[in-house]
């Protein structure tokens, strides 16, 4: 896989992969949902159900993947 694209309440965010893999590995794809789930878990469970849009900013913080992020108007 050579991206992934998530769509969001506002924003549009890319992941891209370390540019020495050139593709997500199922390793980075398992890193990716865990570091996701643990952002999640940080936050009180009554913002479980709000958009999160900057989950993403953090993730690709976290994991240093290609990060490009397009605001929807």
């Amino acid at each position: 896989m050579k991206s992934m694209i998530m769509v969001a309440r506002r924003e549009i965010h890319i992941l891209m992969p370390p540019r020495e893999d050139g593709y997500f590995s199922r390793r980075l794809l398992r890193d990716i949902v865990r570091c996701f789930l643990i952002r999640l878990s940080a936050r009180s469970l009554s913002q479980h159900f709000e958009a999160y849009d900057e989950i993403w900013i953090f993730i690709a913080a976290d994991l240093d993947p290609g990060f490009w992020k397009m605001r929807i108007p």
